[in-house]
């Protein structure tokens, strides 16, 4: 049955999405394996290292088929937010740089950008101008020490690629290409749940979105 209701969606197992259309099924296991692998990586410290000036969130999006992230405007998903959770050790870490205990020249960086009291947030310091050493303390003292698993790591990194388009936004949209008819996934990575959207139904009052049972863990 297709649910006609907002919040509502429809629910498919993979096995019978497979019944559908191959192709559909073989899509969506393959944009779930390659996201599952990206947030492997964001539990290293290595990938940071690889480039301090990116941000969390070009780390976690970089080279993967991302939409954007799906505001949910129509309310056809359980509406909800991921909340912030490196916004005070990131401010705590910006000024424990300025005191005696912290390093120099991260604490020189600091003020150049934010003055002598920073107030500032995990997006202010990831979106910075701070030079890559500075970024890679951070990286190294806040990202990998404050959330110690990698679903704690890869959820902030996603929170912060969704959070530009809308605060505490918990859903991100990947492009559907090849898919047997499908129109595009959506990711709610705070559940790690996976909708695939048939948008052509919406024309008919039916919730657009499956979610699709079966897949394995993301994280």
């Amino acid at each position: 049955m297709k649910s006609r209701s907002k919040g509502v969606p429809s629910v498919i197992p993979l096995a019978n999405l497979n019944d559908v259309s191959p192709a559909m099924s073989a899509a969506v296991t393959g944009t779930q394996a390659a996201v599952a692998a990206r947030n492997q990586e964001l539990g290293l410290a290595a990938t940071y290292a690889a480039d301090p000036s990116w941000s969390t969130a070009d780390f976690a999006a970089n080279g993967l088929p991302v939409r954007s992230a799906h505001m949910n405007l129509a309310g056809w998903l359980v509406q909800h937010n991921a909340p912030a959770t490196l916004d005070i050790p990131a401010n705590a870490w910006a000024n424990h740089h300025l005191g005696p205990g912290g390093d120099p020249a991260t604490g020189q960086a600091i003020v150049a950008i934010w003055g002598n009291a920073p107030n500032v947030t995990a997006h202010d310091i990831e979106r910075s101008t701070l030079p890559n050493a500075a970024k890679s303390r951070y990286f190294n003292e806040v990202v990998m020490l404050q959330l110690p698993t990698p679903q704690a790591q890869a959820t902030h990194a996603w929170r912060e690629y969704a959070n530009p388009t809308m605060v505490g936004c918990p859903f991100i949209e990947f492009t559907a290409d090849q898919a047997g008819g499908l129109s595009r996934y959506v990711w709610d990575y705070v559940n790690d749940t996976w909708y695939v959207g048939v948008h052509y139904n919406w024309i008919q009052g039916y919730n657009p979105f499956f979610h699709v049972t079966g897949l394995p863990p993301s994280f």
